[in-house]
């Protein structure tokens, strides 16, 4: 993956790695620590990804926020409450359909941080995450299905 996608793909804009369970958080940092020919993915599908966890978020994240507008992130087990921890201080400014069913590491306040640094969220699937209840402080424009 590193020798295909990093050298010759400059202009992708979507990646779809859904099922991959081999996909670690050592390749996603190989992949996308300094990848200066590709200014930032808008569509990151991961779902299943299931030997992922916080590190190759943090790093996707630290390479792409800017620009994506879809992620999924359903079944990636190896997200910790340190990662919504983090992403308090991040800012995802287009991102605007968010899938993080099957997370257990999802609770109320993780349906908060969200809503605060994800400003054009407007869809998060929260499908499977038994700790997420009707009490989550969600925003007027954002629907939570799940």
């Amino acid at each position: 993956m590193i020798n295909g996608i990093r050298p010759f793909c400059s202009k992708l804009t979507s990646l779809s790695l859904r099922h991959l369970d081999l996909i670690t958080d050592s390749g996603m940092v190989e992949l996308f620590t300094k990848w200066e020919l590709n200014a930032g993915l808008m569509h990151i599908d991961l779902q299943k990804c299931v030997s992922l966890g916080d590190l190759g978020l943090i790093e996707i994240l630290s390479h792409s926020a800017d620009y994506l507008i879809t992620l999924n992130v359903n079944s990636v087990y190896g997200i910790t409450p340190d990662f919504w921890e983090l992403l308090k201080e991040a800012k995802l400014p287009l991102l605007t359909s968010l899938n993080i069913g099957f997370l257990g590491s999802v609770d109320d306040s993780v349906v908060g941080i969200l809503g605060k640094t994800c400003p054009s969220l407007s869809l998060l699937e929260v499908y499977g995450c038994s700790r997420c209840t009707n009490k989550a402080a969600v925003r007027k424009d954002l629907t939570v299905v799940g």
